[in-house]
């Protein structure tokens, strides 16, 4: 995964290796590069026949607004209650009213064990929330390995939601 800032949005953006390319062409609009900022993820597994997952790694849901009518911006969750939510509130919200659509699974990493930390060898995706909406502006989160870039957005004012889910270190 690799993160992207939006410099007339003041957004960051995590995308995988296929979507890159285009950003990096312009195709996503003006204004991205690259924070040379990201983590190792895993492929989206396909469950087997007998609809088993494999073990350990779950998928993460992608959601996105529009650009109009909103929320612009992308969200991330491993969470299964958390994209329920996503999914009940798109289904209830008119198409002419802001809502977060799936945009599927693009990639898969790991829970969050019970007491909130990371199984070993794995490393903690922190999350933080802009509080865009108190603050006049679109929604935005941030994803990071980096406890010092989370703790600067949390200075400038974000709200550090915790261990969004974990990824393999390296």
């Amino acid at each position: 995964m690799r993160e992207y800032f939006n410099s007339i949005l003041g957004h960051y953006l995590l995308v995988t290796s296929n979507e890159w390319g285009a950003i990096d062409r312009g195709e996503a609009g003006p204004g991205w590069s690259a924070t040379g900022n990201g983590f190792t993820a895993r492929e989206p597994f396909v469950v087997d026949v007998f609809g088993r997952d494999p073990p350990l790694s779950a998928h993460v849901e992608r959601f996105y607004g529009s650009v109009s009518p909103g929320p612009n911006s992308h969200f991330f969750t491993i969470d299964p209650a958390e994209a329920r939510i996503l999914h009940d509130r798109f289904d209830a919200t008119p198409p002419s009213e802001p809502r977060w659509r799936s945009e599927g699974y693009p990639f898969n990493a790991f829970r969050v064990r019970a007491d909130g930390t990371c199984d070993s060898g794995k490393l903690p995706v922190l999350r933080a929330f802009n509080n865009g909406p108190a603050r006049g502006l679109e929604p935005n989160h941030r994803y990071s390995v980096d406890g010092h870039q989370i703790e600067q957005m949390a200075s400038a004012g974000w709200i550090v939601e915790g261990i969004a889910f974990c990824v393999d270190a390296g």
